[in-house]
C-alpha cells in the first residue's frame, strides 16, 4: 500500500509537470495560429454590399463566447491526454508548479483579436522598430561625428643609429602633429605637423641655420563660417590644387552649392631649407565643381596663379585637378599646369605649354582584381627627409617619373599576387630607366600563425643594373600587444663603367610594443653583410597619442 502510494505521487508530479510544460507550448502555437489565420482573413477580405439583419448579426455574436468556451475545453482535454502520453521519465530542469485550474481559467480568458486590432498592433511595432534603427543610426552618426571633431595629437621620439668604423653617426627625431576640427566645440581648426631631426655627434649646421634640422610641414589654423566659407592662415596643402604643394599665407574658400571659390595670397616655401620665404610670393585664385552623386563622387579645379621672386615675376600659369569616379569601378586623379609666362636665367618670355602632368588610372573589374595606371612628368620633387636605403632610394628616383603599369590578384582568400612596371624615356636616351616589380604576399601562412611577402625588383637605367629579392616575415607575438617581422634580402647591383658587380645582404628585425591604448614602441636592428665592410643600423621610436 506504502509503495503504490509513492508511485501515484510520483506519476502525478510528473503529469503536472508536463501538463505546465505543453500547456504553455500549446498556448503560444494557437495564439500563433490565430494571428496567421487573422492576418490571411485580413489580406483576403472583400467587402460585400447587402442587406444586413441587425438583430440577427446580435444573436450571432451572443453566441459566439459559449462556442469559444466549449472549443477550449475541448482542447484542454487534448493537450491533457498528450501530457499523459508523452511525460519524460526523467526530470531534466525544475519548472515552476502551476495548477491545472489555473492554467485552464488563463486559457479560458485569453483576449481574441480581430483583423482590424491585429492589423493595427503589427503597424505600430513596425514604426516602433523603424524609430528604434532610426535613433540607434542618429546616435552612431553623432558618436562618429564628435570622434572625427575631437582633437588627436602625436609625439613621437626615434633615433637612427647607424653603427660602423669610419663614420659612425646618431640621428634623433622628434616629431609633433595635431589636429583639431573645432577647438572647445567652436568654429575655429587647426593642424600641425612639425618635425627636429638632427646629428647628435654634429650641431654645427643647426647652429648656422636652425631649418637644417627644424622641417614644418604644415602649421596654421582656421574659421570656419555659418555661410559654408572658410578662411586659413599658415602653412598647409590644399587638397583642390594639391600638387602645387604647400602654401604659406592666406587661403579662403566659399561654397555656391555645388560651386567652389577659392583664393591663395602668400608665398612658396624656400626649396632648399623648406623656411618661410617671403620673397617668393604668389597669389591666384580657383574655381571648384564637386558631385553630390554618392557613387560618381568627383571634383574638379581649375585655377590661375602668378608666382614671382624678389618682386619681379617668375611664373604665370593655369592650374587643373580632377580626381573622381568616372564608373562605378574607375577612379581617376589628374593634374597639370599650363606655363603662360616663365622667366629662365633672367629670359622672360611669353609661352604655352602643358608641364607637371600626372595621371593616375585605377580600376577594380571584379572583387579579386585591381588594376592601374599612372603617367607622371612632374619636375621638382623634393625629399627632405627619407628612411630609405641606398637602393631604395635609387630606385624611386629611378622610377618616379614615366609611364608604370600594375595589378594585383587575390587567387586566394589568403594570397595576393601583383606586379608592377615602370618606363621612363627621353629623345636622347640619356636618362631612360625600365623597372619590373613583383610580389606575393600571404595574409595567412597555414600551421605556423604568421604572414608573409616575397619580392623581386629589377631596374635598368643608363649607367646602372640591379636585382634584389626578398622575403618577409610577420607573426603577432602577443595579440594586439607584441608582433614582430624578420627581412631577408638581398641586392645585386653593377655599375656599367665597372667591371665589379656589387652583393650585399640585408638582415632586419622589427619589434612593436603596444603599452597601452596610445603609447607604444617600435625596435628595428638591420645588419647589411658586403665585402669591403658591414653595416649596423638601429632604429627606436615611441609613440604617444593624445
Amino acid at each position: 500500500m506504502h509503495k503504490s502510494t509513492n508511485f501515484a505521487a510520483q506519476n502525478f508530479e510528473l503529469y503536472a509537470m508536463a501538463v505546465t510544460r505543453l500547456k504553455r507550448k500549446a498556448r503560444r502555437n494557437k495564439l500563433r495560429s490565430k494571428k496567421r489565420l487573422q492576418k490571411m482573413a485580413l489580406e483576403s477580405t472583400k467587402p460585400v454590399i447587402k442587406n444586413v439583419d441587425i438583430e440577427e448579426l446580435k444573436k450571432g455574436f451572443s453566441a459566439t463566447p459559449s462556442k469559444a468556451k466549449k472549443a477550449e475545453k475541448e482542447e484542454v482535454k487534448e493537450a491533457k491526454a498528450e501530457a499523459i502520453t508523452e511525460a519524460p521519465v526523467k526530470e531534466e530542469k525544475k519548472e515552476e508548479k502551476i495548477p491545472f485550474e489555473e492554467i485552464k481559467k488563463q486559457d479560458e480568458t485569453a483576449p481574441v483579436l480581430d483583423p482590424s486590432t491585429l492589423a493595427e498592433q503589427e503597424r505600430l511595432e513596425r514604426e516602433e522598430r523603424l524609430v528604434k534603427d532610426s535613433l540607434r543610426q542618429i546616435a552612431l552618426d553623432k558618436k562618429i561625428e564628435e570622434r572625427r571633431n575631437q582633437g588627436r595629437g602625436r609625439i613621437s621620439i626615434g633615433m637612427n643609429s647607424n653603427i660602423n668604423k669610419e663614420s659612425p653617426s646618431h640621428n634623433i627625431r622628434y616629431t609633433f602633429s595635431y589636429r583639431d576640427r573645432k577647438i572647445g566645440k567652436t568654429n575655429f581648426s587647426t593642424e600641425s605637423y612639425v618635425v627636429f631631426r638632427n646629428n647628435l655627434n654634429d650641431w654645427a649646421p643647426v647652429q648656422e641655420n636652425i631649418y637644417n634640422a627644424l622641417k614644418i610641414y604644415s602649421l596654421g589654423a582656421a574659421y570656419n563660417f555659418k555661410d559654408e566659407s572658410n578662411i586659413w592662415i599658415g602653412r598647409k596643402i590644399n587638397p583642390k590644387i594639391s600638387s602645387m604643394g604647400a602654401i604659406d599665407g592666406l587661403q579662403g574658400e566659399k561654397t555656391f552649392g555645388n560651386i567652389i571659390v577659392g583664393g591663395i595670397l602668400g608665398s612658396r616655401p624656400d626649396t632648399r631649407y623648406y623656411n618661410l620665404n617671403t620673397s617668393l610670393f604668389q597669389a591666384g585664385g580657383y574655381v571648384s565643381h564637386q558631385s553630390t552623386n554618392t557613387k560618381k563622387r568627383s571634383l574638379t579645379t581649375l585655377g590661375f596663379v602668378q608666382q614671382s621672386n624678389k618682386g619681379n615675376t617668375d611664373r604665370r600659369f593655369v592650374y587643373f585637378q580632377h580626381s573622381g569616379t568616372l564608373l562605378e569601378d574607375l577612379h581617376v586623379f589628374s593634374s597639370f599646369e599650363i606655363d603662360l609666362f616663365e622667366n629662365v636665367n633672367d629670359n622672360p618670355k611669353s609661352t604655352f605649354r602643358m608641364t607637371n602632368f600626372l595621371v593616375n588610372v585605377r580600376y577594380r573589374p571584379t572583387r579579386r582584381l585591381n588594376i592601374s595606371a599612372a603617367y607622371d612628368n612632374r619636375k621638382g620633387v623634393i625629399y627632405y627627409e627619407t628612411y630609405k636605403s641606398f637602393i631604395d632610394n635609387l630606385i624611386e628616383r629611378e622610377t618616379r617619373q614615366g609611364l608604370r603599369l600594375g595589378a594585383n590578384y587575390r587567387a586566394f582568400k589568403w594570397m595576393i599576387v601583383g606586379f608592377n612596371s615602370g618606363m621612363r624615356f627621353q629623345k636622347d636616351g640619356a636618362n631612360s630607366s625600365k623597372n619590373v616589380n613583383a610580389f606575393v604576399n600571404f595574409t595567412r601562412v597555414p600551421y605556423v600563425g604568421m604572414q608573409a611577402s616575397l619580392t623581386g625588383n629589377y631596374l635598368q637605367t643608363g649607367y646602372l643594373k640591379s636585382l634584389n629579392y626578398g622575403v618577409r616575415l610577420n607573426r603577432d607575438i602577443w595579440k594586439g600587444v607584441i608582433s614582430g617581422s624578420l627581412y631577408l634580402r638581398r641586392v645585386n647591383y653593377n655599375y656599367l663603367y665597372s667591371e665589379q658587380a656589387f652583393v650585399q645582404d640585408l638582415v632586419e628585425l622589427n619589434l612593436y610594443i603596444r603599452i597601452t591604448k596610445n603609447l607604444s614602441i617600435s625596435l628595428t636592428g638591420e645588419e647589411t653583410f658586403r665585402k669591403s665592410e658591414n653595416t649596423t643600423r638601429f632604429f627606436a621610436r615611441i609613440v604617444q597619442r593624445f
